[in-house]
């Protein structure tokens, strides 16, 4: 996960901790399961990108998009 604008709160199944993410700031998302990405305010701009590498070290499929 990318952040290009805004600010975006994370948090993923099974993960006891929030993440808080500004512009320019990553996260990778490192577990199966749903992750839950809420923009703070209006305008974040987020990007979800994966290598095939990087899917097949995650096991698991992670789709890439972006959103506004």
């Amino acid at each position: 996960l990318y952040v290009w604008r805004g600010s975006v709160w994370l948090t993923q199944q099974r993960d006891g901790r929030d993440h808080l993410l500004q512009p320019g700031e990553s996260f990778r998302l490192d577990r199966a399961g749903a992750a839950l990405i809420s923009p703070l305010g209006k305008g974040a701009g987020i990007s979800l990108s994966t290598t095939q590498q990087q899917q097949q070290d995650a096991g698991f499929p992670v789709h890439s998009f972006a959103m506004q």
